[in-house]
């Protein structure tokens, strides 16, 4: 099997986001909504630094990739706070350990927005370099 590439990672964050907007539609479902808003940053990100030609390590963390990715472009900076609320929704709404919870539907719609910035330049920031 091929190596993934940085538009298979990017095709995989759409359908992400499209998952999570589909789960807040209507009678919201939170817990895999925020999850799947976390994949989303992540997903793109690590979809950045592959087209960057960089060799992807096993992380969850949000702020981690985001720094490796403003090392090519500055412009990431701007989605520090973006990740930092991010990257609390992968495990905290998850599992029900001493760090559960589960934000309210604004949050979730404050998430969702969040995860679609970061989606969004990404694939402008690529498309403008392809």
């Amino acid at each position: 099997m091929q190596k993934p590439t940085h538009k298979d990672w990017l095709f995989i964050a759409k359908q992400d986001l499209a998952g999570a907007k589909r789960l807040a539609a209507g009678e919201a479902i939170l817990s895999p909504a925020f999850f799947l808003t976390q994949q989303v940053a992540e997903k793109s990100l690590k979809g950045y630094l592959l087209f960057q030609e960089q060799e992807l390590t096993r992380t969850h963390d949000l702020a981690l990739l985001l720094k490796s990715c403003a090392r090519f472009d500055k412009e990431f900076l701007r989605f520090v706070e973006h990740v930092s609320q991010l990257g609390g929704y992968l495990t905290n709404t998850r599992y029900p350990d001493d760090a559960w919870y589960v934000p309210d539907e604004p949050t979730l719609g404050e998430a969702i927005g969040f995860a679609e910035e970061i989606f969004e330049f990404v694939v402008k920031q690529i498309a403008a370099k392809e």
